[in-house]
């Protein structure tokens, strides 16, 4: 196997209703399980309530993605691509949780409702995911729907460092939704409008993340190599503009798989640095080659994404992550800010010095 190369390592709306007294409304849901539908987190008002507070009851415009301008977008995206149940959503709720929640950043969701045919859609995305991570529950799967595609962008600050604000969006899309461009004995491979319109965009800054499912094995080489030609044919400038990260999503099980097959590697704890690579070379070569043969080899990151520590719920058996662990997505959250900035959203030297000194 060849030497790792180091430097590529890594609303819903809420109605508050008081009585005479000052009471707010009783009683909130319990979330939903991760794969059911998504929680209502806080209790809905009634028609009566909306009529107090002059509220239009009816139900809010939301319509697809695809009635937007896409053509028109600009600035950074994000786009991840792998197969059903791969941990796209996993990646990119837990990202956003990160930043807007843990990491040393201010940041908050950006919403543009009368510009967009989503509406509001994007930010009850955003209240649900923020709700199943608080309990340690894992977000539920994407319809399997154009029309369901959504796109959420975020502003983020970093309260170390330069402080520079970058602007960047992500789309939220079915895996299945994304196999269509494997070619087959009965149809030709097709890439959904949605997504063509967004890699047609010459304009957008593009960040690709190809996230390989341990559990798949040879399928995520064929839906890469399958991808990387379609966009090679119809889009060839694409990776000269774009940078490439390869995301192994479930690390545990990638160690497992790598071990079984190499004894020497029995030693080691977890998935990082090296084996990272060692993994993607052995049991997804071809998408290993297309990482090595990036054109620019200083646009490329492979990453893991070891969430925590897990537990089964005894009361439904359900998986919940019992204590996070950010380290990785500090690491990639790093990589993409650099990729969009130029610059890394750390603390300086003197930074370092104050915090150090401070008791």
């Amino acid at each position: 196997m060849a030497e790792p190369k180091e430097n590529r390592w890594q609303l819903r709306r809420y109605y508050e209703r008081r009585d005479e007294e000052g009471r707010r409304p009783q009683g909130e849901p319990q979330q939903e399980e991760a794969g059911s539908e998504p929680s209502e987190g806080l209790a809905a008002p009634s028609a009566q309530e909306d009529a107090e507070l002059g509220v239009d009851p009816q139900t809010p415009s939301r319509g697809p993605l695809l009635a937007d301008n896409l053509e028109e977008r600009t600035g950074n995206y994000l786009m991840a691509f792998g197969l059903p149940g791969s941990g796209k959503t996993t990646f990119q709720s837990f990202l956003a949780y990160y930043v807007t929640h843990i990491g040393p950043f201010e940041a908050h969701p950006q919403v543009a409702p009368e510009e967009s045919a989503q509406g509001w859609e994007p930010m009850v995305i955003f209240n649900d995911w923020m709700r199943i991570w608080g309990e340690g529950r894992f977000p539920p799967a994407n319809p399997v729907d154009e029309g369901e595609i959504r796109e959420l962008s975020f502003r983020v600050r970093p309260l170390q460092g330069s402080g520079q604000t970058v602007d960047f969006s992500f789309l939220e899309a079915s895996g299945e939704l994304m196999t269509q461009v494997v070619a087959d004995r009965l149809r030709d491979p097709t890439l959904i409008e949605t997504l063509n319109r967004y890699f047609a965009n010459e304009k957008l800054r593009m960040l690709l993340v190809l996230v390989v499912d341990p559990e798949r094995e040879a399928e995520n080489d064929i839906l890469f190599q399958n991808l990387l030609a379609f966009l090679d044919l119809h889009f060839p400038k694409l990776r000269q503009r774009t940078s490439l990260g390869v995301l192994v999503s479930k690390p545990h099980e990638a160690l497992r798989r790598l071990q079984e097959a190499e004894p020497a590697f029995e030693r080691y704890a977890e998935l990082s640095a090296e084996l990272c690579e060692c993994y993607v070379q052995r049991f997804a070569p071809r998408t290993y080659r297309i990482f090595d043969g990036w054109p620019d080899q200083q646009r490329v990151q492979l990453m893991t994404l070891h969430l925590g520590e897990l537990a089964t719920a005894a009361e439904d058996q359900s998986v919940r992550l019992e204590r996070a662990d950010y380290a990785d997505i500090h690491d990639i959250f790093a990589w993409i800010y650099e990729q969009f900035t130029g610059g890394r959203p750390e603390a300086t030297g003197w930074q370092r010095l104050l915090q150090w000194l401070r008791p």
